[in-house]
């Protein structure tokens, strides 16, 4: 959130644009689903990045990442 909260309006606004659409549509056709992670998806938004799970069974998106999408530091493990 401190994150989301640093953002000029616009970029937030994208940005939470995607993540309220995420909980009617978690895989959106633009997301990557990452290589080496059981789970874990991509989501381009602009500039950056969200970095997600899903856990089906219990039906929930877990949003664990936003970052520039320059940011080298984005894919370390958690």
């Amino acid at each position: 959130m401190k994150f989301l909260d640093r953002l000029p309006n616009k970029q937030y606004q994208q940005i939470d644009r995607r993540l309220v659409m995420l909980k009617t549509e978690p895989r959106p056709h633009d997301s990557i689903q990452l290589t080496d992670r059981n789970k874990e998806r991509r989501l381009d938004v602009g500039e950056y990045r969200v970095l997600y799970e899903i856990d089906d069974e219990v039906r929930i998106v877990n949003v664990f990442k936003i970052a520039a999408r320059k940011d080298k530091r984005l894919y370390k493990k958690r």
